[in-house]
């Protein structure tokens, strides 16, 4: 009995309890650095990965840069590009907002010049959508006035084309405006009513005619025998007869 007492109290360290419990726990610590390891070298590979395609940021855009864009698309009349180019830089902004409007009013200025009327409006008016500038307003009641002027113009001619003379005798003696001959109706009506006007202003102007002395008239001023002058100067005429 002694003997096997003793040979228990000599077992090996890790066949009693407490060695098998350190020997597992070892085990344990083991296994999860293992496992923590390999994910961190996962995790640092996937990062150098990464790191060796850096992303690349924009560069902002200097005035100049915006500037020369602008003016591109100015010169290109793409007008809404330029706004977009300047868009955010309120000075900016408003230049090129004159720009355009000047721009435009010239355009319109030439149109009117040509002749081309409706050209002339429609510029006119696109101006006035960037910048209001006197001279667009101007230029467009130009354009209307004239242009109205032609239609009228236009007008008349055809109706003289369409209206024979047969008519015109119908216009001015009958009073009436067959079809096609109601420019000429309107010529004939100014003309007779300038007539008129002249006809009332003689009526109106005093009578300057000389009496030639017959009559009561001639009596009163003395010429009552028909003489053409005062013989001695004297005032008094029919002198000794």
């Amino acid at each position: 009995m002694r003997r096997v007492a003793a040979v228990a109290r000599k077992k090996r360290w890790y066949r009693r309890p407490v060695g098998v419990a350190t020997s597992a726990a070892v085990a344990l610590v083991v296994i999860v650095g293992a496992l923590g390891g390999g994910s961190e070298r996962d995790s640092a590979s996937s990062g150098e990965r990464s790191g060796s395609t850096p992303t690349a940021t924009a560069t902002p855009d200097t005035r100049a840069d915006v500037l020369a864009r602008a003016d591109e698309a100015l010169a290109a009349d793409d007008y809404r590009a330029v706004l977009a180019a300047v868009d955010g830089t309120d000075d900016l902004v408003d230049r090129y907002e004159r720009k355009i409007a000047r721009r435009l009013l010239r355009r319109a200025r030439n149109r009117l010049r040509s002749s081309s009327e409706r050209s002339a409006i429609s510029h006119a008016q696109r101006s006035q959508d960037f910048h209001r500038f006197p001279e667009a307003r101007t230029i467009a009641a130009t354009a209307r006035s004239r242009h109205a002027a032609e239609k009228r113009a236009a007008r008349l001619a055809s109706d003289r084309r369409m209206c024979d003379s047969g008519e015109r005798e119908v216009v001015r003696f009958r009073g009436a405006a067959p079809a096609g001959c109601s420019g000429y109706a309107i010529e004939v009506a100014a003309d007779r009513a300038r007539e008129a006007a002249e006809l009332e202003e003689a009526d109106q102007l005093p009578d300057v005619s000389t009496n030639d002395g017959a009559g009561s008239d001639g009596a009163a001023s003395g010429n009552w025998c028909g003489a053409t002058r005062d013989g001695d100067g004297d005032g008094i005429w029919c002198e000794g007869r």
